[in-house]
């Protein structure tokens, strides 16, 4: 085993063993038996849908990414797109990090004859497209749910943050002409011009960023439903614009490469804010677990889809398969 493979390992025992230890942590520190209780009420059926609902947002991510793709140069069909998705969508319940399912996207494109710096940039837009649309979602909480939040938190900085990155990263993306000559000619950035350029097109050709928007909210949406029914599954009353409002901050802390697909952190996250709308610890954690077990579920769905469809001698990339690959990743995002 090389010191990198080393490296892996140790790195990813330490995060799997976080994970187990926080979750272990909140079940000692509530009412296990009412976490049973709340897990065991929610019936097959609305597990089922869950489970459903977490596998739709594949499928929304799959045709938000074809979508980009064909519309900033040439790309591969939708059914190869949403193949990749599904195995990226496996890997990111398998890998430490979300960022190893973008970099099997990466690399499994490249098997089909996307060059690698394409699909990095077709991959780091489809990332924005997320980004943006939880930053908007994120004023969702400021404003709907702001006399909800404690009278400590900066709630007008978490009202006036998202507008002023959303501005932000709005007004770059539709210079990104402009700026990609400059990039390119003084600081000999030819990858990360193209990927201005890129966006710049994407965001002029009205219909398709409208349905890339659109999809984007279908995403949030389809995890927001899968909370709701699972939180009323198991007899907890909370309006579904209220998990609207706190899923961007779930995601994003789930985002912080220290856990398993977000085991512990997400469950620590779920248990802070839904407390401040009184619910308890014990509800809100079994929750978050089945709202896990549904992730999980519905990324085994996806990867069995994928592994029966592969080609001979198909598989995943490892994580670190290609350094080329990782550097056109790891550099701009």
């Amino acid at each position: 085993m090389t010191g990198g493979s080393k490296h892996r390992w140790r790195s990813a025992l330490l995060k799997f063993a976080l994970s187990l230890g926080l979750v272990a942590i909140f079940l000692s520190l509530v009412d296990t038996s009412t976490v049973l209780a709340s897990l065991v009420a929610v019936d097959p059926a609305t597990m089922a849908a869950a489970v459903g609902l977490c596998f739709s947002q594949t499928l929304f991510v799959g045709l938000r990414w074809h979508a980009l793709g064909h519309r900033t140069g040439g790309f591969v069909g939708r059914w190869q797109i949403m193949r990749i998705t599904f195995a990226a969508m496996f890997a990111n319940q398998l890998m430490p990090t979300s960022i190893g399912g973008d970099l099997v996207r990466i690399g499994l494109l490249g098997r089909l004859g996307v060059p690698v710096g394409r699909g990095a940039r077709t991959v780091v837009l489809d990332r924005t497209a997320g980004l943006l649309s939880l930053l908007t979602l994120m004023s969702v909480t400021g404003i709907v749910l702001g006399e909800q939040l404690p009278a400590d938190w900066p709630v007008d900085f978490i009202r006036v943050l998202p507008v002023l990155a959303i501005a932000l990263v709005l007004t770059a993306l539709f210079a990104g002409n402009r700026f990609g000559d400059t990039v390119e000619q003084r600081l000999k950035l030819a990858w990360f011009a193209q990927l201005l350029r890129d966006s710049s097109r994407l965001l002029r050709s009205g219909v398709t960023t409208v349905v890339i928007l659109l999809l984007s909210y279908a995403v949030h949406s389809a995890s927001a439903t899968c909370i709701w029914i699972l939180a009323r599954g198991s007899g907890v009353e909370i309006g579904f614009v209220q998990v609207l409002g706190f899923l961007p901050i779930v995601i994003l802390v789930q985002l912080a490469p220290v856990s398993i697909a977000g085991w512990g952190v997400r469950e620590g996250t779920v248990i802070t804010l839904f407390a401040l709308l009184g619910i308890g610890s014990a509800p809100a954690l079994a929750i978050s677990i089945l709202w896990g077990a549904a992730i999980a579920a519905g990324a085994v769905l996806a990867g069995a889809i994928w592994f029966l469809t592969r080609s001979a001698g198909e598989r995943l990339p490892e994580q670190s398969a290609s350094s080329d690959q990782s550097e056109a990743y790891t550099t701009f995002h």
